[in-house]
């Protein structure tokens, strides 16, 4: 009880921080200082400032209501949108990582489901989706760092370079690339 407490100080602290200060401004004498902590109670919750902000997705998800392509796009645009300034920060700072690989995990997780439409294997799933989740969380952070796109302007974009008929044939290419080697 005491350790999620502390935690959770640690949390509001830091975003209390970011609202006067970028995320690699922040560091652990900030938030041990101004909690009156000690650096080893920091330590004993967290590796680190990033650690932090990875506990933030860490303790969240995406929903997904179905696994229709164009609904995990919506899902995933409207998860970043909806702490759109956190999410922007995050982006925009020394841990973009952090917030790629969750986008990236979220994606990979929704489209192995969606790719089972097709006849693939599960290793071919798991191939193809490493694919095309790591290049639509690329093009995904790439809009969503610039803070005048809206979310309706990314989809929009999206649609251009990754709509279902474009997986399709990615799908279809990879099918039958695999027939071929045989």
């Amino acid at each position: 009880m005491v350790k999620k407490k502390t935690e959770k100080l640690i949390q509001e602290k830091f975003l209390k921080l970011l609202e006067s200060k970028s995320i690699d401004e922040i560091d652990i004498n900030m938030i041990c200082k101004s909690l009156k902590i000690k650096r080893q109670t920091f330590y004993y919750h967290y590796k680190n400032i990033y650690d932090v902000i990875l506990s933030f997705y860490f303790d969240d998800s995406i929903e997904y209501k179905n696994t229709e392509y164009t609904s995990i796009i919506q899902e995933t645009l409207a998860y970043l949108f909806k702490n759109q300034d956190f999410n922007r920060e995050v982006i925009n700072s020394n841990a973009k990582d952090i917030l790629s690989e969750f986008i990236y995990s979220n994606l990979y997780k929704q489209l192995t489901e969606y790719l089972k439409k097709y006849k693939l294997n599960l290793a071919q799933k798991k191939e193809e989706s490493v694919f095309l989740a790591r290049s639509l969380t690329e093009y995904i952070v790439y809009l969503f760092q610039n803070e005048d796109t809206t979310k309706e302007e990314i989809v929009e974009k999206i649609s251009i370079f990754f709509n279902e008929d474009i997986i399709l044939n990615i799908t279809k290419s990879y099918i039958s690339s695999l027939k071929y080697k045989k």
